[in-house]
């Protein structure tokens, strides 16, 4: 089925991990590419070391300030960048337990529940957000598209991923999930238009260059079958 299909395809989580892919310039091959591999690994690795010290310095922050909502969400979102999921769910919890109504908390919540694959909560958590303070971000109508989608909600989908598109006009992740959720519903067209509007925006993402040749092939297999339905009608 075609929504099998779909999810195996895969919707696009760029707009709550932080942007599309980008196309890397590189070297050839020889010496240029070891010194450009030695680079990177050079790059990364002060990466992650800034990253860690930044970690530590949220870590005493939060210990001085436990109650300061700013600070835990900072804090949960470097703890989530660093890949400690369960420590920044905890700091997360742990500030909404004492404000309900802080929806940036709330918010944040909903982000992490949907890259931890726990879809209905993320729904019920953004969708309070967007309801509460109307959400001017992008990233939190694609998450919502994103959950959505994947209960089988093309419909809300649709809505959700066209608000998105709306906030951040050309964007090629909102482009794609969009596009994945029309033709959820069948609307091969609108979906193929799409797409190649996201490709030529996204550069070279392999992601986007599939869901493409799916639609294509999807809208041939649909000529086909209708040529062979009036074929079928005229004999």
């Amino acid at each position: 089925p075609i929504a099998g299909l779909l999810l195996a395809a895969g919707l696009l989580l760029a707009g709550c991990a932080g942007g599309m892919p980008t196309a890397e310039l590189g070297a050839a091959g020889g010496d240029s590419a070891t010194a450009s591999t030695t680079a990177k690994a050079s790059v990364a690795a002060g990466q992650s070391q800034a990253k860690a010290r930044g970690v530590e310095e949220l870590a005493r922050a939060h210990a001085e300030k436990p109650t300061d909502k700013a600070v835990a969400l900072q804090y949960a979102r470097a703890l989530k960048a660093a890949k400690r999921p369960k420590d920044a769910l905890q700091v997360l919890e742990a500030a909404r337990e004492t404000d309900l109504d802080d929806m940036r908390i709330t918010t944040e919540l909903g982000m992490l529940a949907l890259e931890q694959g726990r879809t209905k909560q993320a729904l019920e958590l953004l969708g309070k957000a967007v309801s509460r303070e109307g959400a001017k971000d992008w990233r939190v109508h694609s998450a919502l598209g994103v959950a959505s989608a994947s209960l089988g909600k093309s419909a809300d989908a649709r809505r959700y991923f066209g608000r998105a598109l709306e906030l951040s006009p050309d964007n090629p992740s909102v482009m794609n999930n969009l596009a994945l959720a029309h033709m959820l519903d069948a609307k091969v067209n609108e979906a193929e238009t799409l797409l190649k509007k996201a490709a030529k925006a996204g550069g070279s993402n392999a992601r986007i260059a599939g869901n493409l040749e799916l639609a294509t092939v999807l809208k041939e297999e649909r000529k086909a079958a209708a040529a062979e339905a009036e074929q079928a009608r005229i004999e």
